[in-house]
């Protein structure tokens, strides 16, 4: 083959020359970005680091002092329900006792009595305080009235009663209570 009309490559060489030194400053800029972006990336990776190192110790020490907060919580709780156990059962002994002491009833005296009819009859009580006493009477079969009360040095408090029906016999039971 002939080659008549040699083509003049050297503009073109030129220019892709001046291509490849253009990407040269471009790579070399790109390397130079590149290790300082690599270096602010490790450096902010260490201070990452660290704060991460300081919140797992701030953490440890958290979780630590929660388990301790929530033992001495617990142990106070136990003391506090063990002295209310303690008070409320002194207070429940200390209250019994108490009522105890004040009883509102003194003394009962019972009894059964039968009178004839339109007979009467005592019923001899105890040494008691009449201001505080209640007199019960229950009857079944007759009229029944209370006749009053003597006060005999010899013979001690009684109760006259009467019975009202003149065809039987009255059998009634009685009751004296006498209060604090």
């Amino acid at each position: 083959m002939n080659v008549n009309n040699p083509v003049d490559l050297a503009p073109v060489l030129a220019q892709l020359q001046q291509a490849l030194t253009n990407l040269n400053t471009v790579s070399q800029q790109i390397t130079t970005e590149n290790a300082a972006i690599t270096q602010e990336l490790q450096t902010q990776t260490g201070e990452i680091d660290a704060v991460l190192e300081s919140l797992t110790t701030v953490n440890g020490e958290l979780d630590n002092t929660a388990t301790a907060v929530n033992q001495h919580t617990s142990d106070k709780t136990l003391e506090v329900t063990q002295a209310i156990t303690a008070s409320e059962t002194e207070m429940k002994g200390h209250v019994t006792q108490t009522l105890n002491s004040f009883s509102l009833i003194k003394s009962v005296q019972r009894g059964t009595e039968t009178l004839e009819a339109n007979g009467d009859g005592y019923i001899y009580i105890g040494d008691l305080d009449l201001n505080k006493t209640v007199f019960n009477i229950n009857t079944n079969n007759g009229d029944l009235q209370f006749a009053g009360l003597q006060d005999d040095p010899a013979l001690g408090k009684r109760i006259r009663m009467k019975a009202k029906v003149d065809i039987q016999t009255t059998t009634f039971s009685w009751e004296v209570i006498e209060y604090a």
